[in-house]
């Protein structure tokens, strides 16, 4: 089963602590003890579970799953006056017609989820079209863009599998993901 904290952040050093303060609750070790290592393209991995972190302005969603390989990706919906230009350089074939800011997010977080599974670099990945049989979008907070991506098909996310987590608490409560 798949479980998403949503993480309010001030810089990104909160993100990774808070990564690090879930994995441990998860893993039911302590702090002190978690050894996470590295991919070769930085994807942080820890042996027995599956996670993906990322942050965007104020937020970080953190997904981690018992049984397969996740990748998560936010971003904050901003204004963007070249997103066309980026589109036309990086997208695949019919997703380079972006109407707007909103719409290049959505392609861009399903993309960057989709290359967090396997740990791939973006740039590698971005012509690719992206498989929406294998991303959900994330409805974490008004003004930000998320999708959850799996290795293979996905899989249906309940309300209840997003939770609000406090870094200074080290405490999650359950939320409703609109």
């Amino acid at each position: 089963m798949v479980r998403i904290y949503r993480i309010p952040i001030r810089e990104k050093s909160d993100a990774q602590r808070a990564m690090r303060k879930i994995l441990a609750l998860e893993l039911k070790i302590p702090l002190s003890s978690l050894d996470i290592r590295y991919g070769c393209w930085g994807k942080p991995l820890h042996e027995g579970i599956h996670f993906s972190l990322s942050h965007s302005y104020r937020m970080a969603l953190f997904a981690v799953d018992d049984s397969q390989p996740v990748g998560i990706d936010l971003e904050w919906l901003r204004p963007m006056p070249n997103f066309q230009k980026l589109a036309q350089r990086f997208f695949w074939g019919p997703e380079k017609i972006c109407c707007d800011e909103a719409e290049f997010f959505r392609i861009w977080t399903a993309k960057e989820a989709l290359c967090k599974v396997n740990g791939e670099p973006i740039l590698g990945s971005l012509k690719q079209p992206v498989s929406w049989s294998r991303v959900v979008p994330i409805h974490c907070a008004k003004g930000y863009v998320a999708h959850l991506a799996f290795q293979t098909q996905t899989r249906s996310l309940e309300p209840n599998h997003v939770f609000d987590f406090s870094i200074e608490l080290a405490e999650f409560e359950s939320c409703d993901r609109s």
